[in-house]
């Protein structure tokens, strides 16, 4: 199930990036062709990129595909490595949990006060609760880990 996932994540990430590409060009013709320059193609293409970061962090961590530095670890026993994989998963749901909490006060403001982008007026809140969604994602593929693992 974490390949299928993990799939479709990269899948609608690479729409993502190719959306990204095709904006870039797109706004670059536009403005040194045609002299007429995209107003909202920077902030954008800045909204695309946070969302496929937010999807990268979710499918690096699927995949295992995250830097681990095992120099310590690998030299404990085997009971102790498990010790150490539990602790890091915890410490990780933690963190994110953490990130989900202020991510989502954050994207709620943004929301609450209907927050734009700053040239081009776009709304920001829809791209805010990116924040709280990767968030939440990693805390349930953790969860999901431990209880695998159990």
């Amino acid at each position: 199930m974490d390949n299928s996932i993990s799939n479709l994540l990269k899948n609608i990430g690479a729409g993502i990036i190719a959306c990204f590409i095709a904006l870039v060009i797109v706004a670059t013709l536009n403005r040194y062709v045609l002299g007429v320059p995209l107003d909202f193609s920077d902030e954008f293409v800045g909204l695309l990129f946070a969302t496929s970061s937010f999807i990268s962090i979710v499918t690096s961590d699927l995949d295992r595909e995250h830097i681990t530095v095992q120099i310590v670890t690998s030299r404990l026993s085997p009971a102790l490595q498990r010790l150490c994989r539990l602790a890091g998963d915890v410490a990780t749901i933690l963190f994110f949990v953490i990130i989900l909490v202020e991510g989502y006060k954050f994207a709620a403001f943004s929301w609450q006060i209907s927050a734009r982008s700053e040239n081009a007026a776009l709304p920001v809140a829809p791209w805010m609760f990116g924040i709280p969604v990767m968030a939440l994602s990693m805390i349930v593929l953790r969860v999901l880990r431990l209880l695998k693992r159990a």
